[in-house]
């Protein structure tokens, strides 16, 4: 398909968990008026008086509506079509964030992808089934621990610096903001995909199994991770391009990087907002990475191989005020 004519993103998104706030708080009577009428605060429950044991929830869902000018002799199930047009579910998520003391929690999110009237259906549904049944799997499964909180247990002040350690399934990704990106805070329909780069390859929808750190020292906030990737095999061709294959077993490392110059953004999640729609004076620079030894292979000449997968990335942000 060349040309993508129209493409309508309707975000239904409610109760989205917000990445910085901890609860409910009561608006006085006279700053009502004030209030933004699409914050609709967080469905949260408190598991003790004191309030720092909770279980969050959140949910999202994106629907896609789609007129797509097709290029000539397109075939869309067996029939040359010249114009398509379809409605599918680009992604939905359930989010279940708990925090099982103040300092271990535990992190879930699950969801499916892309599915529309012929493509995005589970395995499994015969010849009548290509976009039935589309998988519902984990996206996130990760458990937490506070080295150093972001909020002094015993006083609730905040901390200069705080340090978290955690493992499982997790986004806690190196090379960029945009391989951190949250898909409820986009400006655009979408985000590129081309920014995660090994996805579906050796992650699971640019998710990886490991350890990871993450944290704040003053105005430097920091993610880093070892991983174990998802195994790959391909074989390359003589002469032919690079192609995916860590039969090695080795591990991958990332990290990523930046530096707040005004305002702060606090990172309770992994994902990083692509649009905050003028909160706050953002000045930030930031720079990350992405290796893992032995990942891809090529064959310059017959039974000559090499492997190598060493990425990097910097990049400046700034957002300020506007209509104020």
């Amino acid at each position: 398909m060349k040309k993508l004519l129209i493409i309508i993103s309707v975000m239904l998104v409610q109760n989205i968990y917000s990445q910085d706030s901890t609860g409910i708080k009561k608006i006085p009577e006279e700053n009502v008026s004030e209030k933004n009428p699409l914050d609709i605060g967080e469905l949260k429950i408190k598991l003790n008086s004191k309030g720092d044991q909770w279980i969050k929830f959140g949910i999202s869902s994106q629907i896609w509506l789609r007129s797509i000018e097709n290029n000539p002799g397109t075939s869309v199930n067996g029939v040359p079509q010249e114009q398509t047009y379809d409605a599918g579910i680009r992604r939905m998520r359930l989010i279940i964030q708990s925090q099982v003391t103040p300092f271990y929690s535990v992190f879930l999110q699950m969801g499916t992808n892309n599915q529309n009237f012929i493509s995005g259906g589970g395995s499994g549904t015969g010849n009548n089934g290509a976009g039935k049944k589309a998988p519902f799997f984990f996206h996130d499964a990760y458990n937490e621990l506070a080295i150093i909180p972001r909020n002094n247990f015993q006083t609730g002040k905040p901390n200069k610096n705080n340090l978290y350690l955690g493992a499982g399934l997790h986004s806690w990704n190196g090379v960029s903001r945009l391989t951190n990106a949250s898909t409820t805070k986009m400006l655009a329909g979408d985000i590129p995909i081309f920014n995660f780069p090994s996805i579906e390859i050796a992650d699971q929808f640019s998710r990886q199994l490991g350890v990871f750190v993450h944290g704040e020292f003053d105005r430097l906030n920091y993610r880093f991770s070892v991983n174990k990737p998802f195994a790959t095999n391909i074989k390359p061709a003589v002469g032919g391009p690079a192609v995916d294959n860590n039969q090695s077993g080795k591990l991958s490392y990332s990290g990523y990087a930046f530096y707040q110059f005004f305002g702060k953004e606090t990172t309770v999640t992994s994902f990083l907002p692509g649009n905050i729609l003028a909160a706050r004076k953002v000045l930030n620079i930031g720079t990350g990475f992405y290796t893992s030894k032995d990942a891809t292979q090529t064959q310059p000449s017959e039974n000559v191989f090499e492997s190598h997968l060493p990425i990097f990335w910097r990049r400046c942000i700034f957002r300020n005020s506007f209509g104020k």
